[in-house]
């Protein structure tokens, strides 16, 4: 557990962390700002730690991604990003890295906000969410700013 903690620290290291209940503004298409979001010279990201229910697995997860990612692009938002990482972990036994079975990291890179977007919740978008909730439990989540030019 304190490792997984460990590598959610590192991931965010350099990222300036919002307030959890923080609404984001997309640039696609042109929506009204939210009075809640701070000004953010890079990227609001949504980022968690996510607990994939057995018999599921990491790639179950990755898959529903896919048409979490699919929805969004057929209804005209194409400026997001959804995508998982894979924790590395030492395994206890041999003292090797390796990925864990059971937590990876998802992450949303400028959610769009605002009207027809999370809102609306046709039958596909139920379908998804229904299978995140059967196949995942989040563990950690934060809203961040991920700055666009991170000294790379």
């Amino acid at each position: 557990m304190l490792r997984v903690k460990s590598a959610v620290a590192l991931l965010l290291l350099g990222v300036c962390v919002l307030a959890r209940s923080v609404m984001v503004q997309a640039s696609e298409p042109a929506l009204p700002p939210s009075p809640a979001a701070p000004a953010c010279a890079g990227d609001i990201v949504t980022v968690r730690r996510i607990a994939v229910k057995p018999p599921a697995t990491v790639d179950t997860y990755l898959r529903n991604m896919d048409v979490h990612r699919a929805w969004y692009r057929a209804h005209g938002f194409v400026n997001n990003e959804i995508f998982g990482s894979r924790i590395v972990i030492t395994d206890p036994a041999t003292g090797r890295p390796g990925y864990s079975s059971t937590e990876l990291i998802a992450f949303h890179i400028r959610p769009p906000y605002g009207p027809n977007t999370t809102t609306v919740h046709d039958p596909e978008w139920i379908a998804f969410h229904k299978t995140y909730d059967e196949i995942s439990t989040i563990k950690d989540q934060y809203q961040v700013c991920m700055p666009k030019n991170h000294g790379g």
